[in-house]
C-alpha cells in the first residue's frame, strides 16, 4: 500500500523493516533516485541483515506543495549475523515528495543509516 500522507511513509517504513522486504523499502524511494545505486540498497540489505524491529514516531511535518519535511524519533532492536544484540535510537529528519500518482516517498538515500553500521 502507497504512502498515501507524508507521514505514511515513516509507517511504511517501519513495516517493510520489520518485515524484512526489501523490495517493499525500496518502492519508497523514486525509481530514478539513488538509492537503486549498489550503495543505498546495500544500506538497506545491512539493516535488514539484523533481523530488526524498529518503531518510528513522527514528530513533525511540514508540508509545502509537493515536498513535506518530517521529523522522527526511531528505535531499533536487532542481532548481527553474529548473534551480538545491537539497539540503535536516534533523531532524524527526512524530506519526501509526493509523485505523480499521489503516493509520497523518499528523497533521499539512507546514508546516514550506512554511516551507523560501520
Amino acid at each position: 500500500m502507497p504512502a498515501c500522507r507524508p507521514e505514511d511513509v515513516h509507517r511504511r517504513f517501519a513495516e517493510a523493516m520489520n518485515a524484512g522486504d526489501l523490495k517493499a523499502l525500496t518502492e519508497l524511494y523514486p525509481e530514478r533516485g539513488r538509492l537503486n545505486a549498489r550503495k543505498g540498497s546495500a544500506a538497506l540489505r545491512d539493516l535488514l541483515a539484523l533481523k530488526p524491529h524498529i518503531t518510528v514516531e513522527t514528530r513533525s511535518v511540514v508540508r509545502t506543495g509537493e515536498v513535506a519535511l518530517l521529523g522522527s524519533r526511531w528505535r531499533l532492536d536487532g542481532t548481527t549475523p553474529e548473534g551480538r544484540a545491537v539497539e540503535l535510537s536516534g533523531t532524524g529528519t527526512e524530506l519526501v515528495r509526493r509523485q505523480a500518482d499521489g503516493s509520497w516517498r523518499y528523497v533521499v538515500e539512507p546514508q546516514a543509516t550506512q554511516d551507523l553500521l560501520h
